[in-house]
């Protein structure tokens, strides 16, 4: 048997049919639809309740790419002057420059106005973006449509890296089956085919996955790298198969229209293809399984445009408009701007900024990308000095992507704004320390469990959620003999209350938490710490379940020989005390009010504990023999609580403690406890 259909001997039966092979003649067309595809999703990320399914641009993108481009590869390989340096080389020509553009102004504007943890993020999708692996990075950590995704500066840039990707593997596979004399058609529609397959089946198990994998995306490229095939090797790709209806209908529909059936079609298929795209960008929306099957209704309608042809109507007399086309040659660097614009309002804001705001960023971005087209893209790409500016280019993007992962490892650099290295922040407490021997989940439960010790044999136990944890980085580097030999055991958000209904996976962890300062026989004092919230969102008949939990809790404790400490909660803000000390609010003073708790937090700054205080007395009276340490005296001396002191920082939110913030405490607690001990 063989396989005919497959291959020939001959040595172009991969452009079967073949017309010519010359250029393809500018279409401004397809610019003109460029500027649709971009002002979709430009409108889309500015105003998202306006045009909820704006971001189908961006599906449009991928289309128009794979069909230029697979139009220029089909055609070096016809005429045998491929290179994949010469392709490479013009990828990089075009993508680089703007690219590198927006990376280093995100990195330089976010020097001076983000906060540690935002920039640290930044850097790490700089370096991310220059290795065109951005889909990955977002892929790893959460959806496109999350709340997170407002503030990651180069999100965008996921649909780049997927392009990338398939632009290092489609150029080798057409150059292969060119050399195998292999059939084109077969592969291309098997290819995307398979890859439409894996979308659908993909969006309903994992759609983070299915919007970032590139294998699930690639289906849409494939669609316009086909379509550039079929124009470019079949004389009507879409009327092949009505050439005998044709020629019998010919003479009597010359009688009823004065335009031919090719040209009726084609006015049809480019006014089928808009209504599919408009149909998409009004009934999806990001609540969608998208891409998904919903992903059909711009792919399909963007082929059926193209493949009209330049003359169709709507090709000719609305997306050849010359304000389009101008719009579509910028649309590159308008992409590349306008998220990373619409962020920095957004984060400066802390929220959506006003609609001036936002048209102020939109405006801007088809400003800066305008002086990007004219005076850092063409220069680049139609210079004479080709190798020299690769070569620059090349070495540009290694730099800016090995500052970008620099920042990301030195933890968004805290100290480039800094005075002093004392006002460093450390944002929250640490499970780290002198002598840690193991950090890890006690109980393989669903809610993840704090558990670090460093020793086998340790003489103090934290127990409780996270307000008992950062106490732990102050006990561990104490250096004290007794008191730095510590255990955390606790869950985040997890009260030390045994015997509750929990519905939030903390019943294990907190048991497993309890029995093991029990049976650790090293274990001198039993520390229990929580967040004070617990009380006032619960309830008095929750309030009165969590006091006969920790009662229980404290008994099974003291049963088991333990000094038990109940560590009464420290003041909580209402708003962020990093908000105070970090230079780059100067920056944001613009969007909104400097906090007024800064000077020393009153209580009109903090959140309120009157039922939590209420809480605890009654729980001292039932328990004499406990120790009940509160930090007010030390954080809060004369009633006004510190965000500062000696020019370092107590807390990195609005109720953690920073790393100094822990040492002081933990320093004052166990002089207590060495007074207890020593009694």
């Amino acid at each position: 048997m063989t396989f005919s259909f497959l291959t020939t001997w001959k040595p172009r039966y991969l452009f079967q049919n073949k017309v010519g092979a010359s250029h393809p003649k500018y279409r401004p067309d397809i610019d003109g639809l460029r500027a649709i595809a971009v002002s979709l999703v430009v409108a889309f990320h500015a105003f998202p309740s306006m045009v909820a399914g704006g971001f189908i641009g961006v599906d449009i993108f991928f289309v128009i790419s794979g069909f230029l481009i697979s139009t220029v590869i089909f055609e070096d390989l016809e005429q045998r002057r491929f290179s994949f340096t010469d392709f490479f080389g013009r990828r990089i020509r075009r993508i680089f420059p703007a690219l590198i553009l927006t990376m280093a102004l995100c990195l330089g504007v976010g020097w001076f106005s983000l906060f540690a943890n935002e920039y640290q993020q930044l850097g790490k999708h700089v370096a991310g973006g220059a290795g065109f692996i951005s889909n990955y990075l977002l892929w790893d950590e959460k959806g496109y449509f999350d709340n997170a995704s407002n503030t990651k500066f180069l999100l965008h840039l996921w649909s780049l890296g997927i392009e990338e990707q398939f632009y290092i593997v489609w150029p080798l596979l057409l150059w292969g089956l060119w050399k195998c004399r292999f059939n084109a058609q077969i592969v291309i529609v098997s290819l995307a085919v398979i890859s439409f397959y894996l979308n659908t089946k993909q969006v309903t198990n994992d759609l983070t996955a299915a919007f970032y994998s590139p294998q699930t995306r690639f289906w849409e490229l494939i669609a316009g790298a086909g379509l550039a095939y079929f124009c470019l090797y079949q004389k009507h790709p879409l009327l092949a198969r009505f050439e005998t209806v044709r020629g019998l209908l010919r003479e009597k529909w010359s009688l009823v229209l004065p335009v031919s059936l090719p040209v009726v079609l084609s006015h049809l298929q480019s006014l089928v293809g808009v209504a599919l795209v408009c149909t998409g960008v009004y009934y999806i929306t990001e609540k969608d399984l998208f891409p998904g099957k919903w992903a059909l209704l711009p792919v399909v309608g963007c082929v059926l445009i193209i493949a009209a042809g330049p003359k169709a109507v709507v090709n000719r007399w609305v997306l050849a408009n010359p304000l389009l086309v101008w719009i579509g040659l910028i649309s590159f660097p308008i992409y590349l701007f306008h998220w990373p614009l619409l962020t920095f309002a957004r984060v400066l804001a802390e929220g959506t900024p006003p609609i001036w705001v936002r048209i102020v960023a939109i405006v801007a971005s088809f400003i800066l990308a305008m002086l990007t087209y004219h005076f850092v893209e063409k220069p680049v790409r139609h210079g004479t000095r080709q190798k020299p500016t690769l070569l620059a280019l090349t070495l540009l993007m290694l730099v800016l992507g090995g500052i970008g992962y620099g920042i990301f490892k030195a933890n968004g650099v805290p100290s480039r704004y800094l005075n002093s290295p004392n006002e460093q922040p450390n944002r929250s407490w640490k499970l780290e320390g002198p002598g840690v021997t193991s950090c890890g989940n006690l109980v393989a439960s669903g809610k993840v469990t704090f558990f670090c010790a460093t020793t086998p044999e340790p003489t103090v136990a934290l127990i409780g959620d996270s307000h008992a944890g950062h106490l732990f980085y102050g006990f561990t580097t104490s250096q004290h003999p007794v008191y730095s030999k510590a255990v955390i055991v606790g869950a985040g958000a997890c009260q030390a209350s045994l015997g509750m209904e929990s519905t939030d996976g903390c019943t294990e962890p907190v048991e497993a938490a309890v029995n093991l300062a029990k049976n650790t026989p090293s274990v001198k004092f039993a520390i229990i710490g929580g967040y004070f919230g617990f009380v006032d969102s619960s309830g008095s008949e929750r309030s009165d379940e969590f006091l006969r939990g920790f009662q229980r809790t404290i008994d099974g404790l003291k049963r088991a020989s333990k000094q038990v400490v109940f560590i009464v909660d420290g003041p909580t803000f209402k708003e962020s005390a990093e908000k105070c000390y970090h230079p780059a609010i100067k920056v944001r003073e613009w969007a909104r009010d400097y906090p007024s708790f800064c000077k020393g937090a009153t209580a009109a700054d903090l959140k309120d504990n009157t039922e939590y205080l209420k809480f605890v007395e009654l729980l001292r009276r039932r328990n004499p023999d406990v120790f009940f340490y509160s930090p007010q005296d030390v954080l809060c001396p004369g009633g006004v609580c510190m965000i500062s002191k000696d020019t370092q920082i107590l807390f990195g939110d609005d109720n953690h403690l920073s790393t100094f913030g822990s040492k002081l405490v933990a320093s004052d607690l166990i002089r207590h406890l060495e007074a207890i001990r020593k009694n």
